[in-house]
């Protein structure tokens, strides 16, 4: 079950997500990176998979997911490749060039294409993280989900969110901060998950896994200002026609842990006990009230937090000062 963490005061909630208490030495194996998210309500979800989002299709602008998962891959296989024509055909940096012949490239392309709406191969896989963390940190929708190694960094995005979402009339109760063990056993790398099971793409039921990825940002102002790093959540088995069913990060680990749970059943006392522990510490939910946003984000200012620092650029350096007037 997640564990939910609450603040009355602003002061509280800083202290509670400080990275000097936040980060469990009692834990064997434990670091923390965090996500900001402006209603407690939102679900802990990839862009590409929330209802609402406006996804650039090739024909049309889509606004909800696919209905199977060949059509949801197909999607963002072409999300991604107009990405790149539009990058390229502008003049600007592709992170991995061979990328721009194996999506131009008709052959190349028909056969990537196959494998990933068949569901035959991961995706997306290890090639495509940085063409993909470079268009989710502009806008772009995709699979990867926002984190920072920074918890005061995803409280001010959270904050941040938070007042806009007021200011336009939406009544929210809380904000959120998520911390998530990025070294928790409970997040498969598709590598490790390929490897230790068998057959795995021709499973008749889909199987979800989320993981962490590291990519590099010498290249991505945003992502080296932000000290980001991306969740992505991967599916496997032969259900390209199924129906396709998001699921949440918070509902993939808990079902991870039920699943330990049947496990330590059986084994000894102790040796359940630990994994127990250890793994209910994977997620964890601080929640401050959304009345404190505002007071937040000025306090998150005193630490040089604000939209200059996480958007380096002279529009940015303006539209903090209005933001300190809110």
């Amino acid at each position: 079950m997640l564990k939910v963490i609450r603040s009355k005061t602003v002061k509280s909630f800083l202290e509670k997500i400080a990275p000097i208490n936040i980060q469990d030495n009692t834990l064997p194996v434990a670091k923390y990176i965090f996500r900001g998210q402006g209603d407690s309500k939102w679900s802990l979800l990839p862009s590409v998979f929330r209802a609402g989002t406006k996804t650039p299709g090739s024909c049309e602008v889509v606004q909800s997911t696919c209905l199977t998962y060949r059509e949801q891959r197909k999607l963002e296989w072409e999300v991604l490749k107009s990405f790149v024509l539009e990058l390229n055909s502008n003049g600007f940096y592709l992170p991995n060039e061979s990328l721009f012949y194996k999506l131009t490239s008709l052959e190349s392309h028909t056969e990537e294409y196959n494998l990933f709406t068949r569901m035959e191969k991961a995706w997306p896989s290890q090639e495509y993280y940085s063409l993909l963390a470079l268009g989710q940190h502009f806008g772009l929708p995709t699979r990867l989900m926002d984190w920072t190694y920074c918890s005061y960094i995803a409280a001010y995005f959270a904050a941040k969110t938070c007042v806009r979402l007021q200011e336009n009339g939406q009544a929210v109760k809380s904000l959120s901060v998520y911390a998530l063990n990025m070294k928790s056993f409970l997040l498969k790398n598709p590598e490790v998950v390929e490897y230790n099971i068998n057959n795995i793409h021709k499973s008749t039921t889909p199987i979800v896994t989320y993981h962490v990825v590291e990519t590099p940002s010498y290249f991505n102002n945003n992502l080296k200002s932000q000290r980001g790093l991306f969740v992505c959540c991967t599916e496997y088995g032969n259900v390209s026609d199924n129906k396709f069913l998001p699921t949440p990060l918070t509902d993939y680990i808990c079902e991870e842990l039920a699943s330990i749970e049947n496990k330590c059943s059986s084994a000894s006392g102790c040796l359940a006990q630990s994994l127990r522990d250890c793994e209910e510490k994977c997620i964890m939910e601080f929640r401050l009230s959304s009345a404190h946003a505002k007071e937040l984000l000025f306090e998150l200012d005193k630490m040089f937090i604000n939209e200059s620092a996480m958007f380096p650029s002279v529009v940015s350096c303006i539209q903090t000062l209005y933001e300190r007037l809110r």
